[in-house]
């Protein structure tokens, strides 16, 4: 059984938006039924990648595996890596923080807290996160779910 988790897209907002607008440029150009049309494909075909390429984490709880991809509607690209070397799971409780400066010296701060779901060596020293979730009661149920899938022991993370 196999369970994929798109964390983010790939490409910022502040790309994603100019590649929205050549997507619809591009439809605009294919209709218009003349020699833009050509246009139009080259631009569709650009800003298809800006809009829809997406991160994410693929577990294969049959093979023990887990790959981090990239991925465009289906094809998702990336390495796979045994569990092996990680026994145990565990949930941070993290606070992040975000920040910016525009040119015009106005800056912003936004900070939130996450539940993270790792997997943990042997010594607790590598971790190699699963997904982030915002509410603990869902990141405990799919921590447990996570353990008992690949049979790793659910711990408390303290490196050794």
């Amino acid at each position: 059984m196999k369970t994929d988790y798109k964390i983010k897209p790939l490409f910022p907002l502040m790309f994603r938006i100019p590649g929205i607008t050549l997507f619809i440029s591009g439809i605009i150009f294919i209709c218009s039924f003349n020699k833009t049309s050509i246009l139009g494909v080259v631009i569709l075909l650009v800003s298809i990648p800006i809009i829809f390429t997406k991160t994410g984490i693929l577990l294969d709880f049959n093979k023990n595996q887990i790959k981090n991809y990239i991925g465009l509607f289906n094809i998702k690209i990336g390495k796979w890596q045994l569990v092996d070397n990680y026994p145990f799971i565990t949930l941070l409780h993290l606070n992040l923080t975000s920040r910016g400066e525009s040119i015009s010296g106005l800056n912003f701060t936004d900070k939130y807290k996450v539940y993270r779901i790792s997997l943990l060596s042997e010594n607790h020293r590598e971790k190699l996160k699963i997904i982030d979730f915002s509410e603990l009661n869902k990141a405990t149920i799919e921590a447990e779910k996570i353990a008992e899938s690949f049979n790793l022991k659910f711990v408390k993370y303290s490196p050794k």
